[in-house]
Parts: C-alpha cells; structure tokens; sequence
C-alpha cells in the first residue's frame, strides 16, 4: 500500500510539473462584427525586426471568432497589422500574453479594440493620442481652408505641404516629449522605428532615441532600429547621393552615380502601383520638356517586387516616361535607407550633394525659374 501512495505521490509531481511548464506562445483571440473566411496578422515593420515570432499567423473566421498563436521568442510588444484580400486594420502593437482583439468589421483602415488585463501599453497608448490631439486638430482646422471656393488653386500643394511638415514636427517633439516622461516605453520605441522607416531620421527622432532607457536601448530591436538610423543618415540634407546598384530596362545591374553635369538632378523613387507617384509624370514631363538636360535631370528609380516588374514596364509604357528610369528591385536598397514611402524625392545640385528632400513640383518649377 505504501509503494502505491509513493508511486500515485509520483505520477502527482510529474503531472504538476507538466502543467507548471511555461507556455512557448501566446494566444490572441479575436472576434469580428461581419467577417468571415481566412485573415492573416502581417508584420507591420521590417522583417528584420521579429524572430521567427509566428506560431500561427493566419486563421478561418468561425461565427465572428479567430485565434493567432506568437512565439515568446521575442517576448517584448510587437506592432501588427489585420489583413484580408481587400482590406486592412490600423496598426495595433500585441504584448507577449493572452489577450483579446475586438473588430467592429473589416472595412479598410478600421482601428482593432485590444483587450489586455493590466495593460501598461494601451495606457500609454491613450497618452500619446491624447498628448498628439492638440496638434491634430490644430491641422485639420487649417486644412479646412483648402475647401473654401476662395482659396487659390495654384497655392493648395504648397499650403498642404507645409500643413503636414508642420503637423510631422510637432508630433516628433510630442514624441520626444513622451519618451522623456516614459523612457522604458515600447510604445515611443516602436513609434520612432515606423516614423524612421517612412521618413528616415531626423533630429527629433534622434532625441526621442537617446531618451530611451538603457533597457531598451540593449535589445535585439533596439540594435536594428540603430543600424536603420545610421543608414537613413546617408540621405541626410548636405550629404552625397549614395552609390546604388540598382537594374536597368533590360534587368542587368548598374551602379548609379547620381553626379551630373546638371544644375539640378531630381531622384524620384516610385512604384508602379503608387497613383501619386504616377499622378506626377505629366508635371514632370512638363518640367523637363522647358529645361534642358543642363538644367535638370530626372533619374527615376522603382521599387517593384519582382513579380510586379511587368507592371512596371506596362506603367512606363502607358505613360510614354522619357527620362531615365531604373529598378531598385523590392527596394533592397531603397529600404534600409529609409525609403518607404513614396513618392520621396531627392534634389541633387551639379556636385551630387542633397538640397532638398520631398520637394514639391511646384517648388521645384520655382526654382528652375529663377535659373534663367
């Protein structure tokens, strides 16, 4: 009888070892208003960021419900996104634990609900929004001008360009401001890897880094973030246009010397799904067909993934594109230079140097004029 109890006593250890066992993943369970049939959870970031994190990235939608499994790998807060064939959430950042996702529906750009018990990043979250919301408003109030039957047509770019510099400075000071109050926060962290990877760097961004905690500061991200800020630095505003190896009509590889003998030399990356960079074609048509080649040269540089390259032969085709126009395949080098979104632009002078970043085509045609 006493080896039994002894053994019984055994099996009880085992078992309880067993369940005591940390789990390898997280589970995030989610429940959608009007969806059905498969969603995927997307990295909203660089690749470079995430440790084969996904134990589960897609799932069926059954009776409004879904579930996603992640790694502990990583174990730090991860920004995601939802995505359908058709549509897309806002980005939404996941904490290493169980929680919940909330969508009202799957219309595109739809704000996720996250539900997470005792949840320092959605605090955080809260605060950011509330601190930016001054600004915001702030912004569409001016922006509003625009519709008034009054305003002049010809000065709406330049109005609504200089709206969204001012609105994209006063959030990085914002930023800034709240990384100083709360230096081990994921959220200011992740908020300066998305505005590095879609503008490069700058000096706010460069503050709002240095106020985060030695903590962060030594992770695995935090690195990458750093290699990101040191290459976006290449295309900083006084500096030499990079060497690229980029690939010409006939797909052989090149490298690009952006040093003419140009006054002005206009890089314009694009690619051929982005209607505002096509929507731009026939102003810049326009411009190089008054100024000659040494007044201005335009260097075009698409970053098609590879399966799109048809796409982008048929673009340049429809558009009749006379100027120089070359493949930064995937944007393999476009990217870790902070080129992400687009169109973005580079002004060169005759020696190479950057002069301008995202100058508009009404600036651009400003200062042709005064050439002559």
């Amino acid at each position: 009888m006493k080896k039994i109890t002894s053994i019984l006593f055994l099996i009880f250890i085992l078992i309880s070892c067993k369940d005591s066992k940390p789990k390898e993943y997280y589970t995030i369970n989610g429940k959608i208003e009007n969806g059905n049939g498969k969603i995927y959870l997307i990295k909203a970031i660089s690749e470079e960021y995430y440790s084969n994190n996904f134990v589960k990235d897609s799932a069926i939608v059954v009776n409004g419900k879904f579930e996603f499994r992640l790694s502990r790998k990583n174990n730090i807060p991860l920004p995601f996104y939802i995505e359908t064939e058709n549509t897309r959430t806002f980005r939404f950042l996941l904490e290493p634990k169980d929680q919940q996702i909330i969508i009202d529906s799957l219309y595109f750009n739809v704000s996720p609900k996250i539900v997470s018990k005792n949840s320092t990043i959605q605090n955080e979250l809260l605060i950011l929004k509330e601190r930016k919301s001054l600004a915001l408003k702030e912004f569409n109030t001016e922006f509003k001008k625009i519709r008034s039957p009054n305003f002049p047509k010809d000065s709406i770019e330049k109005f609504a360009i200089k709206a969204r510099k001012k609105l994209s400075y006063e959030s990085y000071l914002i930023l800034t401001n709240f990384i100083k109050d709360y230096p081990n926060s994921y959220v200011g962290f992740w908020e300066i890897c998305i505005a590095q990877m879609y503008s490069g760097i700058n000096k706010e961004l460069e503050n709002g880094y240095n106020n985060l905690s030695t903590k962060i500061k030594q992770t695995d991200v935090a690195k990458v973030l750093g290699e990101h800020m040191f290459n976006s630095k290449t295309l900083k505003i006084g500096g030499y246009f990079p060497t690229m190896k980029l690939k010409n009509k006939e797909l052989n590889e090149i490298m690009l010397v952006a040093n003419e003998n140009s006054n002005y030399t206009l890089v314009d990356f694009w690619f051929s799904f982005c209607s505002p960079c096509i929507a731009q074609f026939p102003k810049l048509k326009e411009l190089q067909s008054k100024y000659n080649s040494k007044q201005l040269k335009i260097i075009s540089i698409s970053t098609d993934k590879t399966k799109h390259i048809d796409n982008w032969y048929k673009v340049m085709e429809q558009n009749n594109i006379p100027w120089l126009n070359l493949l930064d395949e995937s944007g393999v080098s476009s990217s870790p230079l902070g080129i992400n979104s687009f169109p973005t632009n580079f002004l060169l002078n005759k020696d190479g140097v950057i002069i301008k970043r995202d100058i508009s085509l009404a600036d651009l045609e400003e200062l042709l004029e005064n050439l002559e």
